[in-house]
């Protein structure tokens, strides 16, 4: 039921995520956005993170809501503005 009810509301969503950090901990040279999310198909953090987004916009079209475009804020630091750009 809430699951229902979370949906329905889809349309109103807006898509916000803090990525001001490097990976160098992690043995990265670039911003984190940009690490492989799982080895087999090497899919970015960014890229399965706007899969997600893509499919609630789908959702809330084919449930008759009409064209969606959920917008998407990245909060990025100046070490990593011009990787998350590019």
């Amino acid at each position: 039921a809430f699951e229902e009810r979370g949906l329905a509301e889809a349309a109103h969503l807006a898509f916000a995520v803090p990525a001001g950090g490097l990976g160098e901990r992690l043995g990265f040279s670039g911003v984190k956005f940009a690490l492989p999310s799982e080895v087999s198909t090497g899919t970015s953090v960014l890229q399965v993170y706007v899969s997600y987004m893509l499919a609630v916009q789908r959702h809330v079209e084919s449930h008759g809501g009409g064209p969606c475009r959920l917008p998407l804020a990245i909060m990025v630091s100046d070490d990593t503005a011009v990787g998350i750009q590019q």
